[in-house]
């Protein structure tokens, strides 16, 4: 069995995903899609969890654990940031801030794209897990994604989706699930600059209301292939004032750190 080793210092931190304090929407349980705060004091940043993963434990070779996908930019260069949601309380009490992980695996990447104002061009997003559980938080892990039961099957290879300009489906910032379509490069010259080896698709949002916010980087994202649904990947950057987000595709993350999706708790 391989194990998932961590990473060292970064001689370019990935620069911050957004400045504004915005708490996240209260929460009764932990699953893919819902937004947690990550890290602490000035630092700390309002991202999106992505899929609940279950991969080599970096600090413990031989063991596993389980955890969710998250975008590297939310820890601000912190290895061992924590990870906190605002936890529904019963009775119409006010939410609390409840701990429910810490950083434990991260990848540098470069957040930064090759072409200015084409986030698609990134040579390779940066990506981290948290680890997570019920433990103290009293919070049960796992649920639906995108309003749909969890499912293993994932998309292999981009092509598959582009070729059909596949329905694809994300969470937004209140908790709706809104969809678009999968953008093919053929049919959009800026997306052929996509740098090679990068498994990657761009999906353009089909309600032009739609909120494209850097919050929701980590946000996992699934897509209707032939009446089925099945995991995509993972959205990396957003391009607000084209209505897209850059998607990473989660199969190939899967076979570089030997990691599979949890479907059941």
């Amino acid at each position: 069995m391989s194990s998932v080793a961590g990473t060292g210092p970064v001689n370019v931190l990935p620069p911050t995903v957004n400045e504004a304090k915005v708490m996240p929407r209260p929460v009764s349980r932990l699953q893919p899609g819902i937004q947690v705060l990550v890290g602490e004091g000035s630092s700390t940043t309002v991202c999106t969890s992505g899929f609940y993963l279950d991969f080599p434990d970096p600090g413990n070779a031989g063991q596993r654990t389980a955890g969710f996908v998250i975008g590297a930019q939310c820890a601000h260069g912190d290895e061992d940031a924590p990870v906190f949601v605002m936890k529904s309380e019963a009775d119409g009490l006010a939410s609390t801030r409840t701990k429910v992980g810490e950083i434990i695996y991260r990848t540098p990447g470069e957040a930064r794209p090759n072409v200015a104002d084409r986030p698609w061009t990134m040579p390779t997003s940066p990506l981290a897990v948290f680890s997570s559980g019920p433990g103290e938080s009293g919070l049960t892990v796992g649920g639906a994604v995108n309003g749909e039961p969890p499912t293993a099957d994932a998309i292999q290879t981009a092509d598959v989706v582009q070729r059909r300009q596949a329905h694809a489906m994300w969470t937004d910032l209140d908790g709706r699930v809104v969809a678009g379509r999968v953008v093919d490069p053929a049919a959009a010259a800026e997306l052929r600059d996509i740098p090679p080896g990068i498994d990657r698709v761009v999906v353009a949002a089909d309600d032009p209301n739609t909120a494209i916010d850097a919050k929701i980087i980590g946000a996992p994202v699934t897509a209707d292939v032939d009446g089925s649904i099945a995991n995509l990947g993972i959205i990396t950057a957003v391009d607000p004032a084209r209505r897209w987000v850059v998607v990473d595709l989660i199969a190939p993350f899967l076979v570089r750190h030997n990691a599979v999706l949890v479907v059941s708790r």
